[in-house]
């Protein structure tokens, strides 16, 4: 490339020459992570290192030369600099400097310095043949997704968030108020009785919270997981088609380019947060760095700049600082707890980590729509600039694989894939069976389910990601429109029905497909507005012929809002005994290759069969897991997530006569429950042994029947009292 002088490299040798080293080393260093020009990039790094030597910093002039040595076209000169440096100030070396090994990068054949050995698992593990489908050589553009639809769901998120909260601070404030009140005789202040001051007093917090939010983000993944400043320069150094191609784009988006960051764990992680473009950021792992190939990690990074590019990345970055509140909050009581609660109150100590993670459960509800929609526009721009759906599907894929290696190698899911998973490109809940399948499984046959199940959309509407199955067929449709073959062959996707017969019926056959407290709940919210309206007509109608028995129906809101409580216990009663039929265990069932479970393509959680597993139980220990929410099942040939339930339900878990599983983690165990297929496939528990022949009895059935029966007495209460 010709070299053609730049006024910023001008500017740079003039202070140099006149001895104004600071703003030489800013002028150079500005060239260095900006510029697509090689030939100045590199004379840059030249001055860059003279500008250091002569203004007296030879840590940072050896640091540079370190970092060049394997990075052509510097590494002869910076190899030679290096060396005269060492010499020359010998004080100046890191004593724990050691020469790194040299090996050959199989992509570009070009000598790279072999990563240093890791302190976790490898986030990868070879084995699988992947089909290795071609990339585009010359395509033309696939029709952009409107974005006027997200700016939509956008809105929707921020309102139905806003209201989420406001109800949480409120209720809140009025159990505090209410118990000061009756225990100490205190008053809370005129200003936290007033609804008007609480709206200005969150909306005010909100926005401070979506102006700082970079700033709140770095600080987070600084002090609790170690990020560190990754420039392009060194980027280019290991992977040079990633560097080339984002510095590419955001020249011909006319966007600054995002700044860079990395952090240091081999859990598989890439984001993007900001809140206008000159603040946005992009973070990855340094696992991520290592499990994929070049031209892999080019389309994450392009999925993380079309997050910047639609503008939905300012949204998810003010709403992830807040939901780091309850969760930092969870995870520094839980660790606070264990370390210094007495055995005997831990259980009363453990409800305060888990009232917040339940309020991090809570307020990720409203977001999760626009969390998976983005997905759909990030993939579609990464394709289309890339030109390479292929290596896209490749990364999403191994991503869920090193995701599964870590939970195996960790022994539990890890806090920064659950912190974090709404800006991921893949949810952690959904990597623990899929990535976990042997190596021969063709994964055309697991993923079959997430394409063609009739109701996977509505079973999908917990998860924080859109169905992987979904996505990459999406993106073997992109490769089929640029002339390509797909690196895997999935099923077209089913169609929802298009007609309001079709649709009605589906709903009214929703208690086949959901889990039984969901479908309870909207044949309860159908039927008892149904049963209402019906009673409150016949109010009218006899207040209009006269018949004045019966028209104080009319009028009878106490009365009939009940109903919706006892059609939700009569659902439940009603379908109970088929949600949770008696355990036989077929010969088929007992110890099933885990990925034979995923195949039925027709499978749904209601038609649950009981089977038998055996493995180790991973999980986190001790008060973080007391409402037994991070409990895996680590098989001969996968993960599979369990569900336990005590006869209380999940809070019944805290109390100190209930039986914990989590107290077995790390140890081989027997399972025998239900096995749910949905979006996150799971297993719900109805006994567990351990090897030392302990037997651990769950309630779930036992705690739905409560429920019903608690459901109709308080219908019955309320119709008393009114």
């Amino acid at each position: 490339m010709t070299f053609v002088t730049d006024p910023a490299f001008a500017a740079g040798e003039e202070a140099l020459k006149e001895k104004d080293y600071e703003t030489a080393i800013a002028h150079f260093t500005a060239i260095t992570t900006t510029e697509l020009d090689e030939t100045l990039v590199s004379r840059a790094h030249r001055a860059l290192a003279v500008a250091y030597t002569q203004s007296g910093q030879i840590k940072k002039a050896i640091a540079l030369c370190q970092s060049l040595v394997y990075c052509p076209p510097d590494s002869d000169w910076a190899t030679q600099t290096l060396a005269d440096l060492i010499a020359r100030h010998p004080e100046a070396l890191d004593p724990e400097y050691t020469e790194p090994k040299i090996q050959l990068d199989s992509e570009n054949l070009l000598p790279v310095a072999s990563a240093p050995s890791p302190k976790e698992a490898d986030v990868f593990v070879p084995g699988r043949r992947w089909r290795n489908g071609e990339r585009a050589k010359n395509w033309k553009a696939i029709k952009p997704l409107k974005l006027s639809r997200l700016w939509l769901v956008e809105v929707a998120t921020i309102m139905a968030l806003f209201w989420l909260l406001r109800f949480t601070l409120r209720s809140t404030i009025n159990i505090i108020s209410i118990a000061l009140t009756n225990i100490f005789n205190i008053y809370l202040p005129q200003l936290f009785n007033n609804s008007h001051n609480l709206d200005y007093i969150l909306g005010g917090f909100l926005l401070l919270l979506f102006i700082l939010s970079p700033w709140l983000l770095d600080t987070i993944l600084k002090l609790f997981y170690g990020k560190k400043h990754f420039s392009l320069s060194e980027l280019a150094c290991q992977r040079i088609e990633t560097a080339r191609l984002l510095q590419r784009t955001c020249v011909k988006k006319r966007i600054p380019l995002p700044k860079l960051g990395i952090l240091p764990t081999y859990t598989p992680i890439a984001m993007s947060y900001g809140n206008i473009k000159p603040t946005a950021r992009i973070v990855i792992s340094q696992g991520l760095l290592e499990t994929l190939s070049d031209e892999e990690l080019a389309t994450i990074y392009l999925t993380q700049l079309g997050h910047i590019i639609n503008g939905d990345y300012r949204w998810m970055s003010g709403i992830m600082v807040l939901l780091q509140i309850p969760y930092t909050l969870y995870r520094q009581t839980a660790k606070l707890g264990e370390k210094l609660a007495p055995d005997k109150l831990k259980n009363i100590i453990a409800i305060i980590p888990a009232l917040f993670y339940g309020i991090y459960w809570l307020w990720r509800v409203p977001v999760l729509w626009l969390s998976r929609r983005r997905c759909y526009y990030s993939d579609r721009f990464a394709a289309q600039y890339t030109g390479n759906p292929n290596a896209l599907i490749r990364a999403l894929l191994k991503i869920t694989i090193a995701m599964a290696e870590q939970v195996k190698f960790q022994g539990h899911t890890n806090w920064l894939l659950e912190g974090f998973d709404l800006l991921e490109p893949v949810g952690q809940r959904q990597a623990i069976s899929l990535g976990a399948i042997p190596d021969y499984t063709p994964y055309e046959k697991v993923l079959a389910w997430e394409c063609t199940n009739p109701y996977r959309k509505w079973l999908e509407q917990v998860n924080s990601h859109p169905l992987l199955g979904d996505r990459l067929y999406l993106l073997g449709r992109y490769a089929y429109f640029w002339r390509l073959e797909p690196e895997i062959d999935l099923p077209a996707l089913r169609r929802a029905p298009q007609d309001n017969r079709a649709k009605l019926i589906k709903m009214l056959n929703c208690y086949q497909a959901l889990p039984i407290l969901q479908s309870a709940f909207l044949s309860g919210l159908l039927f008892g507005i149904i049963s209402r309206n019906l009673l409150r007509f016949i109010g009218i109608l006899c207040n209009a012929v006269g018949i004045w028995q019966l028209d104080w129906l009319v009028h009878a809101d106490s009365f009939l809002n009940p109903c919706i409580l006892f059609a939700f216990s009569f659902s439940i009663i009603i379908w109970i005994n088929g949600y949770f039929p008696d355990i036989q265990i077929a010969p088929t069932r007992q110890e099933p290759p885990l990925q034979d479970l995923l195949k039925d393509e027709n499978a749904l959680p209601p038609s649950g069969e009981g089977v038998r597993l055996s493995g180790k139980l991973l999980g986190r220990k001790g008060i973080a897991n007391l409402l037994v929410q991070d409990l895996i099942l680590e098989t001969s040939n996968g993960l599979i997530k369990l569900h336990f339930f005590s006869w209380f339900g999940p809070l019944g878990n805290l109390f100190p006569f209930a039986p914990h599983p989590h107290q077995f983690v790390g140890e081989n165990v027997t399972v025998s429950g239900w096995f749910r297929r949905s979006s996150t496939p799971w297993l719900d528990i109805d006994t567990l042994e351990t090897s030392s022949g302990k037997i651990i009895r769950a309630g779930y059935p036992i705690w739905t029947l409560i429920l019903a029966i608690g459901s109709a007495l308080v219908g019955a209460y309320l119709i008393i009292q009114s």
